[in-house]
C-alpha cells in the first residue's frame, strides 16, 4: 500500500474511469501500480506511438497517454462497442 500510494497514486481522472466499469468486470482492468509500470515503459522507450488492443474503459490508456512523447498519439482497439 505504501509503494502504491507513493508511486501510483491516483488523480480524479483515474479514479473516476475506474469507476466507470461495471462493478463485476473491475477485475479485469489493470490496477494503479501496472498503470504506473506501463507509463514508466513508455516514458522509457520515448513512446511516440502506442497501440493498445483490448481498452475496456481506457484505464491503462490513460496511464499510458500521460507519458507520450510531445505531438505522440494513442491508438485503442476495443472490441465491445459500449
Amino acid at each position: 500500500l505504501y509503494a502504491s500510494d507513493l508511486f501510483a497514486a491516483e488523480d480524479s481522472v483515474l479514479m473516476r474511469t475506474r469507476q466507470s466499469a461495471p462493478e463485476g468486470l473491475r477485475g479485469m482492468m489493470v490496477g494503479a501500480v501496472e498503470g504506473r509500470l506501463l507509463q514508466l515503459l513508455v516514458t522509457l522507450s520515448g513512446g511516440y506511438r502506442v497501440a493498445e488492443i483490448g481498452s475496456f474503459v481506457g484505464y491503462s490508456a490513460t496511464w499510458m497517454a500521460r507519458a507520450l512523447a510531445p505531438g505522440g498519439r494513442l491508438f485503442t482497439l476495443e472490441h465491445d462497442a459500449q
